[in-house]
């Protein structure tokens, strides 16, 4: 079994993919991450180009912007994050998904 979960950062760290397979998870694994990605929509959220964006304020004052979209022929959940609105919403138009 897999840990069920990839990420992927840029040479700047500002970029983050997280491939996420909860049902390659352990249990108390999943459950966190399922509750992360749940608060994480639950924050304040637009439209961009087509793509529900939300906001994601660091205690530091730091701004991310997040989206996410599911692959369901492989029931992966794609979760992107960088600190502007347009590139997550550009890097989420560009994922293409099977199915």
């Amino acid at each position: 079994m897999g840990s069920g979960h990839t990420l992927l950062v840029d040479e700047t760290g500002d970029v983050c993919i997280n491939l996420l397979q909860f049902d390659k998870m352990a249990s108390l694994r999943k459950s966190t991450k399922k509750s992360f990605i749940s608060n994480e929509l639950a924050r304040t959220n637009w439209m961009v180009d087509g793509v529900c964006v939300h906001e994601v304020e660091f205690a530091s004052g730091y701004r991310m912007y997040s989206a996410c979209v599911k692959d369901t022929s492989t029931d992966t959940l794609i979760y992107v994050a960088t600190p502007s609105e347009n590139s997550t919403a550009e890097l989420i138009n560009s994922i293409r998904l099977k199915g």
